[in-house]
């Protein structure tokens, strides 16, 4: 969880939902041997299952991924600017600003390769800033996610 302390949201709040998931599988052999030997398809008594910890993320990289929002924020909006100057007053963008995914999906990785774990899940909550913005991936104007 990055960015939720003092929000009200606890790690135990996530946790319920995702062991209420119940995400357990039993294996399965679908063609085997001759059929009098045990051949056909039978489920094994071989389970797999996914086991959740659910951590509030460290100060720091909770820190610097805000840092990295705030900062490719400030980019996208001083670059806006630099583009409203050559438009007619009145027609600036009331659209949100695109920051590019590299923002967050670098420090992201970086966080998941630190980790021994083989999935993580990560959620974000970022401090407000003034205005809307999506992610952006690819070339500007393209597919993009709310922030």
């Amino acid at each position: 969880l990055v960015g939720f302390e003092g929000t009200g949201v606890r790690a135990a709040d996530v946790q319920a939902f995702l062991e209420a998931a119940a995400l357990s599988e039993g294996a399965h052999v679908l063609e085997g041997g001759s059929e009098g030997a045990g051949g056909g398809a039978h489920r094994l008594p071989v389970e797999s299952g996914f086991y959740f910890s659910v951590r509030p993320a460290s100060e720091r990289f909770a820190d610097g991924l805000a840092h990295s929002i705030q900062d490719a924020y400030e980019a996208a909006s001083a670059a806006e600017e630099r583009a409203a100057r050559g438009r007619s007053p009145g027609s600036g963008s009331a659209e949100a600003l695109q920051l590019s995914h590299l923002a967050v999906d670098e420090l992201l990785e970086a966080d998941h390769h630190e980790s021994a774990l083989a999935y993580s899940i990560y959620l974000l909550n970022p401090p407000a800033l003034p205005r809307n913005y999506t992610y952006r991936y690819g070339r500007a104007g393209e597919t993009s996610c709310p922030g």
